[in-house]
């Protein structure tokens, strides 16, 4: 299953760097750079809050993750 979500994952960052050709005439591939073209109304700033927070979230997560397998791993002599 793993492979399958991180081609899904791939196809969505394809299918935003396409569409955002089309809606900005350029090519953005970060996901930030993307969020930062909401800003023209209360919706848009409001849905790039809600999507900062999310990337925050996983951010967060995927450190804590990271960390607490590399520790609970460790060694005692």
């Amino acid at each position: 299953m793993i492979p399958l979500f991180k081609v899904i994952t791939g196809l969505f960052g394809i299918i935003a760097a396409g569409a955002s050709k089309q809606l900005y005439g350029t090519i953005l591939w970060s996901p930030l750079e993307i969020i930062a073209q909401w800003q023209g109304s209360s919706g848009g700033r409001a849905a790039a809050f809600f999507c900062g927070s999310l990337w925050l979230l996983a951010q967060i997560c995927n450190n804590v993750s990271a960390n607490s397998v590399s520790f609970a791993n460790g060694q005692f002599d």
